[in-house]
C-alpha cells in the first residue's frame, strides 16, 4: 500500500469513527421566519420571544394543523400588537408535558402571581392584580370558564378561557368578553385580545407555540410605548412561565 492510499484509508476510517460517535442529525426547525440567532436559541432548548410585524411574519409551523387558523385570526383581527413565544423540547424532558400544561392553564387563579418585567419601570409587576372565576365547565383535560379580572393599567374586564387536551395535542384560547379601557377610554373592543397556546408531539419532541394578538386603539401611536409594555410584557411572561413549569430550562432573557 502506497503512502497516498494509506492516507486515504486512514481518512475514511477517521470519518467513519467520527460518524459513529456523533449524535444523530438534528431534526428540521419547525418554526418559520426565525433569524439565525433565534433558531440557535431554539436548538439549545430555550424559548424565544418574538414580535412579528404582521401575520406574514408569524413563526407558526407551516405543517401544524392550526397554522392557517392562527394566520386568519391574526389577519382578520388586524392586530397591531403581536407577540410569540416558541419552544421545542425532547419528550424525554417531560413525558407528561401536555397534562401538566393543561392543569396549569386551567388554574387561572394562579396566574395572578406570574411576574412580568417592566422595562419602563425597571421592576416586576404581577400579571393580574386579581382574577375572579364566574363560571366553570368541564375539567382539566377539556373545559372552559368565564372570569372577571384586573390587569393594570386597564379597568377590570371579563374574559373567556377554553382548553382541550386530546391525544398528543393541547389547545388553549383566551379572549376578552368586554372592553379593556385605559384612562377612561376604550382601548380594546370585545374579542380583540386573543391569547392562544398550541402544544403537540412531533416524533420524539414537543412543539410549543404561544401567541398573543391584540387590536388596540393607541391614540394614533401616542400610547404605543405604554400599551406595548403592558401587552408584550405580559405575553412574554405568561407563555414563558407556562413553559418553565414543564421544562427545567428557563426562557431566553
Amino acid at each position: 500500500m502506497t503512502r497516498r492510499t494509506r492516507g486515504a484509508a486512514w481518512g475514511v476510517l477517521i470519518l467513519l469513527m467520527a460518524a459513529g460517535a456523533a449524535p444523530s442529525i438534528a431534526q428540521p426547525q419547525p418554526f418559520r421566519n426565525l433569524s439565525a440567532a433565534e433558531a440557535a436559541v431554539i436548538t439549545s432548548g430555550r424559548s424565544v420571544f418574538r414580535q412579528p410585524s404582521g401575520w406574514k411574519d408569524l413563526s407558526v409551523p407551516a405543517a401544524a394543523p392550526f397554522a392557517k387558523d392562527i394566520e386568519e385570526t391574526v389577519r382578520n383581527l388586524g392586530a397591531n400588537y403581536i407577540g410569540e413565544v416558541v419552544l421545542v423540547l425532547p419528550k424525554t424532558a417531560n413525558p407528561d408535558l401536555l397534562a401538566v400544561l393543561a392543569r396549569n392553564l386551567a388554574d387561572v387563579e394562579s396566574h395572578v402571581g406570574i411576574p412580568y418585567w417592566s422595562r419602563r419601570y425597571k421592576k416586576n409587576f404581577d400579571l393580574f392584580t386579581w382574577v375572579k372565576v364566574l363560571e366553570r365547565t368541564g375539567g382539566e383535560s377539556e373545559g372552559g370558564l368565564s372570569s372577571e379580572q384586573y390587569m393594570k393599567p386597564f379597568d377590570p374586564y371579563r374574559a373567556r378561557y377554553s382548553w382541550s387536551l386530546r391525544g398528543d395535542r393541547l389547545s388553549f384560547l383566551s379572549t376578552n368578553l368586554t372592553h379593556l379601557s385605559y384612562d377612561g377610554k376604550k382601548a380594546v373592543a370585545p374579542g380583540e385580545m386573543v391569547w392562544r397556546l398550541e402544544a403537540y408531539a412531533e416524533g420524539d419532541r414537543w412543539i410549543l407555540y404561544g401567541i398573543g394578538a391584540v387590536k388596540a386603539f393607541d391614540m394614533l401611536g401616542l400610547l404605543r410605548d405604554r400599551l406595548s409594555e403592558s401587552f408584550m410584557g405580559r405575553i412574554e411572561a405568561f407563555f414563558g412561565y407556562m413553559y418553565e413549569t414543564v421544562s427545567a430550562k428557563k426562557s431566553e432573557d
